[in-house]
């Protein structure tokens, strides 16, 4: 393992060092963007940045779609107007067929992580639930084998795996967490297994009772503020003493007091729904938002504490987006040609032109 390793960072490595000296050689670039225009490709080559997420898969998606424009620099090398140390340099940069290889199948396996990111960045729809079934399905690709598969991609495969556990279950407390809230769309509930499910149920039952003991507190208070007005009518109607006498004033305490049995039900009912929508419905961003605009009058515990917990963006994307956003709208908003922005440079040349100017015995001037 350590061998492949090794192999792949030195691949990379070479990579990025070809990257690079097309990127700094000027008739390297007009080579490159020559072949490019014959080719009618408009995409061009990028390097991977380590801070930026995907961003080695995107090196290595853009090299293997411009592999023939790669083989064509090389093979021409020989005829461009560079130094002979340019020269030198290039060629140690050459890629064997060996590591086309090992690109691609480097490119096989980065790419169901690609598509993964994209989709839990979303910031147009719940995107906490279909981040578990994205990581369960992550997770069994990186420890499924295939019995023809290339040795550098199950070794690439356990290193992958090994990391991936690290970072997604080494914390039970945020993994357990992350199942709470996956449990509330369809597609995070079906890669729940039954003791999963079980046992998130039970800390949904004390949420719910947690939240039904707020709504009482909140409506104790409520009434205590105004029981100073309340006083003068707390003598039973004829009409009150009818309700009370078929049951009907007692209705909302046998519900708080069935809310258990309710709560159940609901369950129950969930279950048998979500599993129904799952085989007509294939896994999706939008499978929640259907689901519960299709079911919510169904359940009236489920589908408040749905709200809150789907409410929560499974990556900090969708908040970090909005900075770069605001950053950008500010800067395009500074370069305006307003009349308040071009005001701004002469009133501050005016102001400078105004200034006092004062001589010292060394002949110096300060502004």
């Amino acid at each position: 393992i350590v061998y492949d390793q090794e192999i792949i960072v030195n691949l990379l490595r070479k990579c990025r060092g070809l990257i690079s000296m097309i990127k700094r050689s000027t008739i390297i670039t007009l080579f490159f963007d020559n072949e490019r225009k014959i080719l009618n490709i408009k995409r061009n080559i990028t390097r991977d940045v380590k801070s930026r997420w995907n961003s080695t898969f995107t090196m290595i998606d853009s090299l293997l779609s411009l592999r023939e424009i790669v083989e064509k620099l090389f093979n021409y090398k020989s005829h461009l107007n560079i130094k002979p140390k340019q020269r030198t340099i290039l060629s140690r940069f050459e890629l064997t067929s060996d590591e086309w290889n090992v690109l691609s199948n480097l490119h096989f396996i980065l790419q169901p992580f690609f598509h993964a990111t994209k989709v839990m960045s979303g910031s147009q729809y719940p995107s906490i639930g279909i981040a578990l079934y994205l990581l369960t399905h992550l997770k069994n690709f990186l420890q499924q084998h295939e019995t023809n598969e290339d040795l550098i991609i199950k070794r690439s495969k356990q290193l992958l795996s090994e990391k991936f556990l690290y970072y997604f279950e080494r914390d039970n407390e945020q993994f357990q967490l992350l199942k709470l809230h996956a449990y509330f769309d369809p597609a995070g509930f079906a890669v729940l297994s039954d003791s999963e499910k079980r046992s998130i149920e039970q800390n949904i039952k004390i949420l719910a009772a947690s939240e039904t003991y707020e709504s009482i507190e909140c409506v104790t208070a409520i009434l205590t503020s105004n029981k100073s007005n309340a006083s003068e009518h707390s003598n039973k109607s004829a009409s009150d003493m009818f309700n009370e006498s078929v049951g009907e004033l007692t209705h909302e305490k046998q519900r708080h007091a069935n809310k258990k049995s309710t709560i159940t039900d609901e369950f129950n009912n969930y279950r048998k729904l979500a599993t129904q929508f799952n085989l007509k419905h294939r896994p999706d961003t939008s499978s929640s938002t259907i689901f519960w605009k299709t079911y919510e009058k169904s359940f009236s515990i489920l589908e408040r504490l749905a709200k809150k917990m789907l409410s929560l963006p499974a990556t900090s994307v969708p908040s970090e987006s909005c900075f770069s956003i605001s950053a950008y709208i500010g800067r395009k908003e500074r370069t305006r040609l307003t009349g308040k922005n071009l005001w701004l440079p002469f009133k501050w040349s005016v102001k400078k032109m105004n200034w006092s100017v004062k001589k010292y015995g060394n002949g110096q001037y300060k502004y």
